[in-house]
């Protein structure tokens, strides 16, 4: 790739076999997502043999590698990716995880449980840092939001959702005005009752029954209505399919339904079935997924009565987010500096401080008067331009504690006119911090 393509693409994401188609759409969601490339290969004793190609060109860019954790299998494999990407010198680093497959494992209900969404949350906040920081974690549709607090300080999590794709997909329909969402228990609609203001809401219930779980409605009326039941994932598919038969015994029209992850371990998506007659008793009118398993996508993409919702386009919105971000060379080249240090100094670090003191968002050229140099700039989050720093042509005002700063506190000698100001007897003696004499 020549430097005109690499400049104007901001993001280089790096995947995993599995999720190549995805890559692909994410690529063509937006001019500024490049797609890297990775040499996926297994040593005679199984273990990976992986190499990535062009290596020194991604230095000092954003990178983002997306990732499927589908299998143990190929867990291990994608964390050793995941763990060499940032130490490539490059500017920063995103992970993107649709599916979070621990996620149901989160808690503890006896003694000698092992939570394993805690466990892979510490293992991913290990990620080393990058030039620009802490890495990013993109995750869509967690199954409990208090999983946040199982990562580390060195990872950012970034929950996003797929239902959007879902309301948009819902605003085609013919009998819009007829849906009514569904919620199998009290939890999804905790969790996603808040995106389905403008629509009828039906809450359904699990109660045991011994060792069987049995659905009934709690709240609201499915007659004569096309109900959407919303979850976050599916496994085996049980409570979906009790609150489908439930419904079309209720009276309602039209069964359908969504969820983020569809999983379904041992080919469980088998099990339903699409309307035939028009009748909610058959089965679903449309079963609703995102592509974030990639086998499922595979075994269900053309098979009724599923339908693929692309994760797509959030995904490049997010990562063209973070583009902006991305930061510059700490040192400038000698040929930029005219004549002034290219380190950072001193009155640069005091317009930081004040800077933050102010509320004033930080840019690497609000620097004080005379002290040269752009501070700290891998600290710059200005998205207006992609020129480097010393070469915008703006310069913000300076706060007015960045001037207080400098005044009242000067570290280094004196400026060198009020040393030839001062007597004779004094120029002899060690130089120590004063205050500063335009402050006198």
């Amino acid at each position: 790739m020549n430097a005109v393509d690499r400049s104007r693409r901001d993001c280089v994401l790096f995947h995993c076999p599995d999720t190549e188609q995805l890559a692909k759409k994410i690529a063509q969601e937006s001019d500024c997502i490049e797609l890297g490339d990775i040499s996926w290969q297994k040593f005679p004793d199984g273990f990976p043999n992986l190499y990535v190609r062009d290596a020194l060109q991604i230095r000092n860019r954003h990178c983002a590698f997306l990732a499927s954790f589908h299998s143990p299998h190929v867990i291990f494999e994608q964390l050793s990716v995941i763990m060499a990407l940032p130490r490539l010198f490059i500017g920063s680093f995103t992970l993107v995880l649709p599916f979070f497959p621990t996620g149901t494992a989160e808690r503890m209900e006896d003694e000698g449980d092992i939570a394993t969404a805690h466990t892979l949350a510490r293992i991913l906040s290990h990620i080393p840092l990058s030039r620009g920081g802490p890495a990013s974690l993109v995750v869509f549709d967690i199954h409990a939001l208090q999983e946040r607090f199982y990562f580390g300080d060195s990872v950012h999590p970034y929950f996003a959702s797929g239902v959007p794709l879902l309301k948009e997909r819902l605003r085609q329909f013919e009998d819009h005005e007829n849906i009514v969402i569904a919620y199998p228990d009290e939890g999804a609609w905790k969790r996603f009752h808040y995106y389905f203001d403008d629509y009828p809401e039906l809450i359904c219930t699990k109660v045991r029954d011994g060792a069987k779980r049995i659905v009934r409605l709690k709240e609201g009326d499915p007659n004569g209505k096309h109900v959407v039941i919303v979850d976050d994932l599916v496994q085996s598919g049980g409570t979906l399919l009790e609150c489908q038969k439930l419904l079309a015994t209720l009276g309602a029209q039209h069964v359908s339904a969504y969820v983020t992850h569809g999983v379904f371990p041992n080919a469980s998506y088998t099990k339903f079935m699409p309307e035939e007659n028009g009748s909610a008793k058959e089965g679903f009118k449309y079963f609703f997924i995102t592509d974030s398993c990639p086998l499922t996508v595979k075994n269900c993409s053309d098979r009724r009565p599923f339908e693929i919702l692309s994760l797509s386009r959030p995904i490049a919105e997010a990562l063209n987010g973070w583009t902006g971000l991305v930061p510059t060379p700490f040192v400038r080249p000698r040929n930029q500096c005219k004549g002034r240090s290219p380190f950072p100094t001193f009155g640069s670090l005091f317009a930081l401080v004040a800077s933050v003191l102010e509320g004033i968002p930080w840019s690497p050229r609000l620097d004080l008067k005379g002290s040269g140099g752009a501070a700290l700039p891998f600290l710059s989050s200005s998205r207006t331009s992609r020129a480097a720093p010393w070469r915008r042509r703006t310069r913000p005002p300076v706060p007015a504690s960045a001037w207080a700063l400098a005044c009242v506190v000067r570290v280094g000698p004196r400026p060198r006119a009020a040393r030839r100001s001062a007597p004779s007897a004094a120029r002899t003696r060690p130089t120590v911090p004063s205050v500063h004499p335009s402050c006198t």
